[in-house]
């Protein structure tokens, strides 16, 4: 069976694009970016703000700090993104050291007593979540989102 088009006075249909190559279509020009959306590169900076946070995983001290610190200071005049972004990973992974180190503190002294185990499993489940929320922030950034961590103290505006 042939399929025929239902009236034979109407035209045919139009080919689609890329229907004789095979699917392939010619590469257009790139899409210029919108007004106020950062670009790739700024994207790109942003999001490794956030993921430069877990170089603290390495033991290295304030690695988690440098990491976004670096990036932050060498894009933070060329880009309101990376500058937002920066500021925002470098508030998080500066509230979450001072956590970390406060349970730290006050957990050794408590060892004596048996308290300060009670501390570790605390320790361990905040750990986590700043990763968790680090790579959602990357994740957000790397879509072009303004990410704002939850429970961060503000100390660079």
């Amino acid at each position: 069976m042939c399929a025929e088009p239902l009236n034979p006075e109407d035209p045919p249909a139009p080919e689609q694009p890329g229907a004789a190559t095979g699917g392939e279509s010619e590469p257009g020009p790139e899409p210029e970016p919108q007004a106020g959306f950062p670009t790739s590169d700024e994207r790109l900076y942003g999001m490794l703000c956030h993921l430069l946070g877990l170089a603290g995983l390495t033991g290295i001290p304030g690695a988690n700090v440098i990491g976004p610190l670096v990036i932050w200071l060498s894009k933070r005049e060329t880009s309101t993104f990376v500058d937002d972004q920066g500021k925002e990973a470098l508030n998080f992974q500066i509230s979450l050291a001072i956590v970390v180190w406060a349970l730290f503190i006050l957990s050794v002294p408590l060892m004596m007593v048996f308290i300060g185990f009670l501390l570790w499993p605390l320790g361990i489940l905040i750990g986590i979540g700043g990763m968790v929320f680090s790579v959602l922030a990357a994740l957000e950034a790397n879509k072009g989102v303004l990410y704002r961590y939850p429970i961060t103290f503000r100390f660079l505006h």
